[in-house]
This record gives structure tokens, C-alpha cells and sequence, in this order.
């Protein structure tokens, strides 16, 4: 293979690494008939904190809300000549993509569709494994020294090597030194 060649492979393999994440994940409005909706108004709130935020979905039908706290959300989607969907009790957890798609069914402005189906258990589009621990779950547990690196524990494909301040952590089989773990959504 010539010098050119390797670096045009090279930069599509560069290329495609970079475009993943973008690829993987996207969250969208269909009609009954699954074609792409765009121009939908997405409005997100959050009772508890009154923050609210709203986007246009793409003429593909794609939406998104980058940097969300984590807690429970509700959607609304609304279009003229589509019902209006209410979506309550999308839960945001920390380090965990959530992925709402929305189905508008035609129909008058002022007519309304609340969903109150829950989210798959299993996340298709990422190969995450993750796992967000509750307050309630921390509380009750007896830590040794109160550390919050204990936590990591709690979940069966991580192992501890070493001990005290130096203490590191083997996720899913790799190298101690080379995991980053999220405690309180900073870097631990």
C-alpha cells in the first residue's frame, strides 16, 4: 500500500471515529406512518425548577437538548395539523444519554396525547456500561472511611487494586490507571 493510500485510509478512519458519537443516539419525530417530521416545536421542562428550554426538530426529524442536569423532565411536541404530545416523567440520570422519540399523530391543534410508557431497559444506540447510584442507596451504606470512591464498588465489572489514598479501580477488565469514573457528575 502506497504512502497516499495509508494516509487517505488513515483520515476516513480518523473520520469515522469523529462522526460516531453524532451518528448514534439521535432522538426524533415521526408521524403513525414513521416519515420524519420537522419543524416540530420540542419543549423541555422541569417542574421543580421551572427551567424550560424548547427546539425545532430538523427536516430529518431529529432534536436535541445538550447539557442537561440530571432529574425529571416532561416533553411537549406540537405542529400544526398534529395532536399535541405530552411526554411527563423522563428521568435525566448523570453520564447516561436519554433517547425520547415522539410520535405525532395528524390531527387539530387543540386535541392532546399524553404517553406514559417507560424506556427500554436496554440502550441500543450506546455501548455504555453504566450505572448511576441513588442517594437513598449511599445513605444506607456502611463506607468504611466515607469515601465516595467506594461507591465504584457497587458495580460487579469493577475491581479494586491497592489501598488507602492509593486506591485505583480495573473497569471491565481494563488497566486501573486508565478508567474515569464520575462521582457527583465531576471527574473523580
Amino acid at each position: 500500500m502506497s504512502e497516499s493510500k495509508r494516509y487517505r485510509f488513515l483520515f476516513s478512519a480518523l473520520l469515522i471515529a469523529a462522526l460516531a458519537p453524532a451518528l448514534v443516539g439521535q432522538t426524533s419525530v415521526t408521524d403513525a406512518s414513521k416519515a420524519a417530521v420537522g419543524g416540530v416545536k420540542v419543549t423541555l421542562s422541569r417542574a421543580d425548577t421551572g427551567f424550560q428550554r424548547a427546539a425545532l426538530s430538523s427536516s430529518e426529524g431529529y432534536y436535541r437538548f445538550p447539557l442537561l442536569s440530571a432529574g425529571v423532565y416532561d416533553i411537549r411536541a406540537e405542529r400544526d395539523g398534529f395532536q399535541t404530545q405530552t411526554r411527563p416523567g423522563v428521568v435525566v440520570e448523570t453520564g447516561i444519554i436519554a433517547t425520547v422519540d415522539l410520535q405525532l399523530q395528524v390531527g387539530q391543534v387543540n386535541e392532546s396525547v399524553t404517553v406514559t410508557e417507560s424506556a427500554p431497559l436496554l440502550d441500543a444506540g450506546s455501548s455504555a456500561i453504566t450505572r448511576v447510584v441513588e442517594n437513598k442507596t449511599i445513605t444506607g451504606m456502611p463506607l468504611l472511611d466515607r469515601r465516595s470512591a467506594q461507591l465504584t464498588r457497587l458495580n460487579g465489572f469493577v475491581v479494586p487494586s491497592g489501598a488507602g489514598a492509593g486506591t485505583t479501580f480495573a473497569i471491565a477488565g481494563g488497566r486501573g490507571n486508565n478508567a474515569n469514573y464520575l462521582i457527583g457528575g465531576g471527574t473523580a
